[in-house]
């Protein structure tokens, strides 16, 4: 029997989700959008090193994140493989010419951080 729960999500992240989903065409409702990425995710079963540091950013950091990504799927740039590599390389190397190994956790917000500024 399905189980209905609640999700809480930003009126930006849900702008996000709403374009997102329309764009694919593959999924009729947020739900269905949802099922997805947790279905995704059980099958590739890949650590989540960028965002999983970002549940641990403060609400109006969160939102501000939410925002710069919504400000990217409207304007249609991606973060594409290369632009995330390279910012990943780009945030270890700064950190790494200081005599110190990041943690993924700093990594994560940084790579935040830089998405926001984006916006």
């Amino acid at each position: 029997m399905p189980k209905r729960v609640t999700i809480t999500l930003s009126d930006d992240l849900f702008e996000a989700a709403e374009l997102l989903r329309k764009k694919h065409k593959l999924y009729r409702t947020i739900s269905e959008f949802v099922q997805g990425f947790i279905r995704y995710d059980g099958l590739t079963q890949k650590e989540h090193h960028i965002t999983a540091g970002w549940a641990s950013l403060t609400g109006y950091e969160r939102d501000r994140l939410d925002a710069g990504i919504l400000a990217r799927i409207k304007s249609g740039e991606a973060v594409h493989g290369s632009w995330l590599e390279n910012r990943i390389e780009a945030i270890v190397k700064r950190h790494t010419e200081s005599g110190r190994t990041p943690t993924a956790k700093e990594v994560a917000a940084e790579l935040a951080a830089e998405i926001v500024m984006a916006d």
